[in-house]
C-alpha cells in the first residue's frame, strides 16, 4: 500500500513539473494600474486587465472581478493613516454560475476594464493604497475544465484631489 501511495505522489509531482515547464502553459495573469493624481469630480479611475498568454481561449468567471462591476467589495482601500475605506455598493449572493457569467478572453490577448472607485467607495482628498481582495480567480479552458490562478497585482496608490 505504501508503494502505491508513493507512486501516486511521485506521479503527481511529475505532472506538476511538466505543466510548469511547458511553454504552452504560461499562467494567466492580471494587472491593475491607476494614474495619479486624479480629480474627485471626474471620478477615481482604476484600470484592471486579465492577460491570457495561453495558446487557447479561456472563459473567465467574472464573479468577484472588476468585469462584473461593483456587485461585491472588490478592493481593500486604505487612506494615508492606514484606515480602511468602507465599501458602499451592493452585495450579490449567487447560486451556480451560468454561461453568461463567463467572459471569453481569446488566446494571446488582454481584456481590460476601467472602474470609477468613487461610485462604490467614499473617497475624499488624500492618498489611497488599493489592493484586490479576491485573488483566486477561475477560468474554463477550451475543454471546459475549470482552472484557478492567483491574481495578486501589486498595491497601487492614487492621490485624490478636489
Amino acid at each position: 500500500m505504501r508503494n502505491i501511495t508513493w507512486m501516486i505522489i511521485i506521479g503527481m509531482l511529475i505532472n506538476i513539473s511538466d505543466i510548469q515547464a511547458s511553454p504552452n502553459k504560461q499562467p494567466v495573469s492580471c494587472s491593475m494600474t491607476i494614474s495619479s493624481p486624479q480629480s474627485l469630480s471626474a471620478g477615481i479611475l482604476l484600470n484592471f486587465a486579465i492577460h491570457n498568454p495561453l495558446n487557447e481561449n479561456i472563459q473567465l468567471l467574472s464573479w468577484y472581478t472588476p468585469f462584473e462591476g461593483f456587485l461585491s467589495n472588490l478592493f481593500k482601500i486604505t487612506d494615508e493613516a492606514g484606515s480602511l475605506i468602507n465599501y458602499q455598493g451592493i452585495m450579490v449572493k449567487r447560486l451556480s454560475p451560468e454561461p453568461s457569467d463567463f467572459l471569453l478572453i481569446p488566446a494571446h490577448t488582454k481584456h481590460e476594464i476601467q472602474l470609477d472607485l468613487s461610485k462604490a467607495y467614499s473617497l475624499t482628498s488624500g492618498s489611497y493604497n488599493i489592493d484586490l481582495i479576491y485573488q483566486r480567480l477561475r477560468y474554463k479552458n477550451e475543454d471546459g475544465v475549470l482552472n484557478e490562478f492567483i491574481c495578486a497585482p501589486e498595491t497601487i496608490t492614487v492621490q485624490a484631489v478636489n
